[in-house]
């Protein structure tokens, strides 16, 4: 039997997590404090594997099965969405802040302690309010050009190429 709205609003916690199934490997959790959890169990290559597919009621019981029917397709094209996801969030982690921090760490054993002061004073002051945020494969020469002039616009020609230097 398929699962309904009212069921799943009418359902209370359970001592222990509880499990409505509806069809196609897609279930609730009901968890002991209340929340409310979409999975969907699939097999990919031989294993059983699971993924969540938001929260209940952010994500009603018709979105639910969008998203199943959605991962069902890129099951069916041979394509694991867990692995799929850990691709998108990896690619996103990848960020110019963090790549920068990174690579500050690295080399900050060497460096004199007012070297690496001021080298992130420069890039949190002047360019990761512009690019520390963006994936660094996106970033592209003129976006960084455009917040070296944004730096020589105040008149700081100097500190604008010493943080080209350091965006290398």
């Amino acid at each position: 039997m398929a699962l309904t709205d009212i069921k799943i609003r009418h359902t209370p916690p359970q001592i222990k997590p509880l499990k409505l199934f509806d069809s196609g490997g897609l279930f609730l959790i009901v968890n002991p404090n209340g929340s409310r959890w979409w999975r969907l169990k699939y097999r990919i290559l031989g294993k059983e594997k699971l993924i969540s597919l938001g929260v209940y009621p952010l994500i009603t019981l018709a979105k639910a099965r969008e998203r199943r029917d959605d991962a069902r397709r890129q099951i069916a094209d041979g394509i694991d969405p867990s692995a799929e996801r850990r691709a998108v969030k990896a690619a996103n982690e990848d960020t110019f802040e963090s790549i920068a921090r990174e690579w500050l760490a690295t080399r900050e054993h060497g460096l004199a302690p007012i070297t690496v002061f001021k080298t992130k004073w420069m890039l949190e002051s002047f360019i990761y309010p512009d690019l520390g945020s963006r994936p660094i494969r996106g970033i592209t020469a003129p976006d960084i050009l455009g917040a070296l002039r944004a730096i020589e616009a105040r008149g700081r020609h100097e500190t604008a190429r010493r943080t080209k230097q350091k965006c290398g």
